[in-house]
């Protein structure tokens, strides 16, 4: 698959494994030429699925998601990931 591909709404794989603060896979893609540029529909970049400021309100939205697809999360690893991700994401500009 192309490393750079998007769905509908222009969300790659790059800005999925940021959300999901799966650093390993953000890492490969990177590796492998993932741009972490690139927009989607909302705007946002990679660094942009993780730079706001932790709140009930985003752990709930991470709670829904999780619900809806079948998903096991670690609220609080991903609590503590997210700043050093959106670092990582934002020098590799």
């Amino acid at each position: 698959a192309p490393v750079n591909g998007a769905n509908d709404d222009g969300t790659t794989a790059l800005h999925v494994a940021a959300f999901f603060c799966h650093t390993e896979q953000v890492e490969l893609l990177l590796k492998h030429g993932a741009d972490p540029r690139r927009k989607n529909g909302r705007g946002e970049t990679a660094a942009g699925t993780v730079t706001g400021a932790w709140s009930q309100g985003l752990a709930d939205t991470y709670t829904g998601i999780a619900d809806a697809i079948g998903l096991r999360l670690d609220l609080a690893q991903i609590e503590q990931t997210r700043p050093k991700l959106a670092q990582r994401l934002q020098k590799a500009r």
